[in-house]
């Protein structure tokens, strides 16, 4: 399916099969990201878009917690974020 068709035939999913809840995977919170307050009503728990946008980001999250430390290593392993081909030593 392409993505500018999902939308469309996820309002229509939802009525036909009157859908009342629905459990997200990240894909999922992805794909509705610019309708999410249409859909939020229907996750559990659901929060505002922009902290919904952020704690499924396995990269957000590790950015956040390399920049808090500031030369602590709270025992975390080495890792690091790629954000381009620059980012990546030969």
């Amino acid at each position: 399916m392409d993505s500018a068709e999902f939308i469309p035939w996820l309002r229509q999913y939802i009525e036909e099969h009157q859908i009342e809840v629905i459990i997200p995977s990240e894909g999922f919170l992805h794909a509705i990201s610019e309708n999410y307050s249409e859909f939020s009503h229907l996750l559990p728990d659901s929060v505002d878009i922009d902290v919904c946008k952020r704690c499924p980001s396995k990269v957000w999250i590790q950015q956040t917690i390399t920049e808090s430390l500031q030369g602590r290593s709270w025992r975390l392993p080495i890792a690091g974020i790629v954000r381009d081909r620059g980012s990546v030593s030969d």
